[in-house]
């Protein structure tokens, strides 16, 4: 098992609980972070690219892997935050 961390993100609406299903699925093999994108999370505001970008590099951060995604939602986004 690879000790980084798959990120999924979500589309426009939805919310990390939308990859419940998939997580399970996938079980403990890999670890996967799943978060919110601001604006989605009933406690934010709804933000541009550059926001969700840091949002993404945040968990990523705080999952202690910093700026290599394995997955993401958005292709946009990603790209941003692996700083292509």
């Amino acid at each position: 098992m690879s000790n980084d961390p798959v990120l999924l993100l979500h589309g426009q609406p939805g919310a990390a609980a939308d990859w419940e299903r998939l997580r399970a699925s996938i079980g403990d093999g890999v670890r996967t972070i799943a978060i919110d994108r601001p604006g989605w999370d009933g406690q934010s505001a709804v933000t541009d690219l550059g926001g969700n970008a840091s949002a993404a590099t945040a968990a990523l951060d705080q999952a202690g892997d910093g700026r290599r995604p394995q997955h993401g939602g958005g292709g946009r986004g990603m790209a941003r935050v692996r700083g292509a």
